[in-house]
């Protein structure tokens, strides 16, 4: 068992792709093991997923709601949104920095 080991999960994603129930899997998982999970978000895809919001807490890397719908409307929206996370390295790392997990998952599914 996993006793007081963080975990965070960073997985931007957008539209339907199999990165989502697999991170929600894997979340579940480790919480079973004693992990104490928590998902890093670019945008907004975790806190508008049911599943993961409801049940593990979620830190945002975006804090104007104008950006949470990037990627989701023009055409170009997979470059848009690999652009932003690019430029949201520093608040990851930032992020990862307050947060202090002991282990990271992280996936791309756009």
């Amino acid at each position: 068992m996993a006793a007081n080991k963080k975990l965070a999960i960073w997985a931007p994603y957008r539209g339907h792709v199999g990165v989502i129930k697999s991170a929600e899997n894997y979340a579940r998982i480790c919480r079973d093991l004693g992990f104490e999970v928590s998902f890093i978000e670019l945008c907004d895809e975790w806190s508008s997923y049911a599943p993961v919001a409801d049940d593990f807490p979620i830190r945002s890397l975006t804090q104007s709601a104008r950006f949470n719908n990037i990627g989701k409307s023009n055409r170009f929206h997979r470059r848009d949104f690999y652009a932003y996370s690019l430029l949201k390295i520093p608040a990851l790392r930032r992020a990862l920095k307050d947060m202090q997990p002991d282990i990271v998952i992280s996936m791309l599914g756009t």
